[in-house]
């Protein structure tokens, strides 16, 4: 499964990286509706790896989702913190965004777990 999720990983980024090229001189909200879709895909796909346990390809195949498409949201959010943050709390802005992400995504398989 690493190999998988490490190429996963470099597709998503990819991914983003094509489609911010693309429409980003059609709309300067381009950057900000990727974050959003691929957050909202992340639900859907973090729901089929945590609240489906007895299918275990469902399961997988949830979590190469989750990956693939899900993930990729992370470095655009990144950017949009570097251009609209001061450069005085860009650091700090983008270390407690990380932390914030961490710490949701650590304990989404224990929420889901008490639903």
């Amino acid at each position: 499964m690493a190999p998988a999720g490490f190429i996963c990983s470099i597709l998503a980024n990819i991914m983003s990286g094509i489609v911010i090229e693309y429409f980003e001189a059609r709309s300067e909200m381009t950057v900000p509706m990727i974050c959003v879709v691929r957050a909202l895909f992340d639900i859907g796909c973090c729901s089929m790896v945590y609240a489906q346990q007895k299918f275990f390809y469902l399961s997988l195949t949830g979590s190469v989702l989750q990956i693939l498409i899900a993930k990729g949201w992370t470095a655009p959010a990144i950017l949009i913190l570097k251009t609209v943050v001061p450069p005085e709390v860009a650091p700090y802005s983008i270390g407690m965004f990380l932390l914030v992400t961490n710490i949701t995504s650590s304990t989404s398989a224990q929420t889901f777990a008490k639903l």
